[in-house]
């Protein structure tokens, strides 16, 4: 079963993150509001890293890497993980059917299988990674807008 067939509107949400990365330069991607918060690119990279566990690991059951902060320091290489991170995705959940979702995966690290507030349907998982990235992306949305205002002066990492 596709992705978008279970989930319609997620791709729309992953479109809009992908054109609003692809619209910022790189002194914009890499420019915090203050020295504590996080700039556009280490919350790409931490939505990643969500992603990848909760689909990657704990649906998936596969290793997964947390990207190196150095590497993606551009609008193009960001969007080139944020697209691969979505093909991961799409090939992990291509296997399940709606009743699929209801399967449960325990957390791997868990040396206690089967206890309930561990345990996690396949369905919960995939709306919290949905959650994730719509999370992330109104963070996102937000860096863009007081930036254009110029309601910050920023900071590079």
């Amino acid at each position: 079963m596709q992705l978008n067939e279970l989930y319609p509107f997620w791709g729309d949400i992953h479109q809009e993150l992908i054109d609003a990365i692809e619209s910022l330069t790189e002194p914009q991607i890499l420019m915090r509001p203050a020295p504590p918060l996080p700039s556009v690119a280490e919350i790409v990279l931490e939505f990643v890293t969500e992603a990848r566990f909760f689909v990657g690991r704990l649906i998936g059951g596969n290793e997964y890497e947390v990207p190196r902060r150095a590497d993606y320091g551009t609008s193009r290489a960001l969007v080139e993980l944020l697209e691969a991170t979505r093909e991961l995705e799409e090939l992990i959940m291509e296997p399940f059917s709606r009743e699929g979702l209801r399967a449960v995966r325990t957390v791997p690290a868990d040396p206690k299988e089967n206890r309930p507030e561990t345990n996690m349907t396949v369905a919960w998982l995939i709306w919290h990674a949905m959650e994730r990235e719509i999370y992330h992306y109104g963070r996102i949305r937000q860096r863009i807008q007081d930036g254009a205002r110029g309601a910050w002066n920023g900071h590079l990492n």
